[in-house]
């Protein structure tokens, strides 16, 4: 199934695409049928300057102790890229500067809530930023729950975003005070995340931005001899923040899925630009025994953007799997979307052609290959980050080297780059690396916290889902149905038979 979506029109518009990862045929009992989505939404622009009423933004700098560390001052820093931060924030948006420490301290505006943003407002809460000064401990949980209660005052703002910078961990007598302020948070706003320094906590900076629907990055210590000082490299990235954050003028757009009876959704997650799993966050509307299931999935707000998404359905039941054969297939499943105030595609059919048969008759599409082997990437690449990290050399060596083959395979040279600092590459084509000795912990964390972003497809060769005179092969190392060659395009295994 390859669906495209609307003809171009003036205004806001969205379009679906959707195309299957292992092509129209599915196995048995218990197999899945991929589908990769790929959802874009433009002409959001032209209304940008209309939506900044309904917008409101807060953030928040770290002013704990560690913010005065001598040799970096990131104190000095911070104050500047927030007070350039602010400068951003177009007329009429509503916003507030948030002071963190063990507390949580509005330093702009002086009185309570939010205040909509102007030039004055702008050159006032630039001079609170330059004011800012660091002292005591860290407590994020603080934090985010002053700003939950700041955007609550605004209940009429539906686009609603945190911008977060740290150079800790939330440290808080109650373990699991963290985990109760995201529960409440979640929902009600989107939350970005910039680390800086050393001390921060990658697993609870994940968690953060992965609740509240949002991305993390962290600023380079020394971005190298060629690269931008430490002040400007955090000034760029956090006006960057910003920059993205108001250009999304769409609150909310919803993917709808529809399964026939006998299907369930076994997974849906995106994949671009952040790898993240929405299965569990799906809401069951419609349900009927007879007519199948409706699953929403909201994806939060949007700009003129691109994102792609995995959905794989499973049959239940021999009755999901009547209409099969080599005919024109069974449709088992549709999936649409929802938003207000923008043009929506027609609704996608999945239809498939059951067969017992295994492999199924035709190879995996390129796009389907293009995710499996990025999520195998960041898989390996988090397992090799955290063995170094226990000091297991041996496994790091091992999932480093896989990573490496698989960044080589899809053409990331970016994350070949990254890995380079932690290993010396020998032979990037078959994964073989050697671990450097005394590996930054730094450097490490940044890596970890960046493994879930993934680079989208090349663009199609026009190919699309076709069938293959060669049959897929299976790999006897890891068990993978993978196009005929030399090697395993999973694991790297080298076939016994290869030329």
């Amino acid at each position: 199934m390859t669906g495209a979506g609307p003809a171009e029109r003036a205004g806001p518009r969205a379009e679906l695409t959707a195309e299957y990862q292992a092509d129209q045929y599915a196995a048995g009992d218990g197999g899945d049928v991929r589908v990769i989505l790929k959802v874009t939404v433009a002409g959001l622009g032209e209304e940008a300057a209309g939506r900044a009423a309904h917008r409101s933004e807060i953030i928040i700098i770290d002013c704990s102790g560690s913010m005065r560390h001598p040799s970096i001052r990131p104190i000095a820093a911070a104050r500047r890229a927030a007070e350039k931060a602010i400068e951003l924030l177009p007329d009429g948006t509503h916003f507030a500067l948030v002071r963190g420490n063990e507390a949580a301290e509005v330093v702009y505006p002086s009185r309570p809530g939010t205040v909509a943003a102007d030039e004055e407002t702008r050159r006032a809460g630039g001079l609170a930023a330059r004011a800012m000064d660091g002292n005591g401990g860290t407590r994020i949980s603080a934090w985010l729950d002053l700003a939950r209660r700041l955007l609550a005052g605004r209940p009429d703002a539906s686009l609603r975003h945190v911008l977060l910078l740290t150079d800790g961990r939330d440290r808080h007598e109650e373990e699991d005070e963290l985990r109760r302020v995201l529960d409440a948070c979640e929902g009600e706003f989107t939350c970005d995340a910039l680390a800086i320094g050393e001390d921060w906590d990658v697993d609870q900076l994940r968690e953060i931005v992965g609740r509240l629907n949002g991305r993390a990055a962290a600023v380079e210590p020394s971005p190298g001899a060629d690269g931008p000082a430490f002040p400007e490299e955090l000034t760029r990235m956090l006006t960057g923040i910003v920059r993205t954050a108001t250009a999304r003028t769409l609150p909310q757009l919803g993917i709808r899925v529809w399964t026939g009876p006998g299907v369930r959704i076994s997974l849906f997650r995106q994949l671009v630009p952040v790898e993240r799993d929405l299965t569990a966050a799906g809401h069951v509307g419609a349900t009927d025994e007879a007519e199948g299931d409706v699953t929403g999935f909201a994806t939060g707000a949007w700009g003129d953007e691109t994102r792609w998404y995995e959905l794989r359905l499973r049959a239940e039941s021999a009755s999901s799997r009547s209409g099969g054969g080599a005919g024109p297939g069974a449709r088992i499943a549709s999936v649409g979307l929802a938003a207000e105030g923008v043009a929506l595609p027609e609704t996608r059919s999945v239809t498939v052609r059951w067969t017992d048969e295994s492999p199924p008759f035709s190879n995996p599409a390129p796009v389907g290959e293009h995710f499996k082997h990025t999520v195998a990437l960041n898989e390996a690449d988090q397992r090799g980050c955290r063995a170094l990290a226990a000091g297991d050399l041996a496994t790091a060596a091992e999932e480093l080297g896989r990573a490496v083959r698989l960044a080589r395979l899809l053409g990331d040279e970016r994350r070949l780059t990254r890995l380079a600092r932690l290993v010396v590459i020998e032979d990037a084509d078959e994964g073989r690396v050697t671990v450097r000795a005394d590996p930054d912990s730094g450097q490490l964390k940044r890596m970890l916290l960046e493994s879930g972003y993934s680079m989208a497809p090349p663009a199609p060769d026009g190919a699309g889902n076709v069938e293959s005179e060669g049959r897929p092969v299976c790999c006897p190392v890891c068990g993978e149905w993978v196009r005929p060659g030399r090697f395993c395009n999973n694991c790297g295994h080298q076939f016994a038979d290869a030329p």
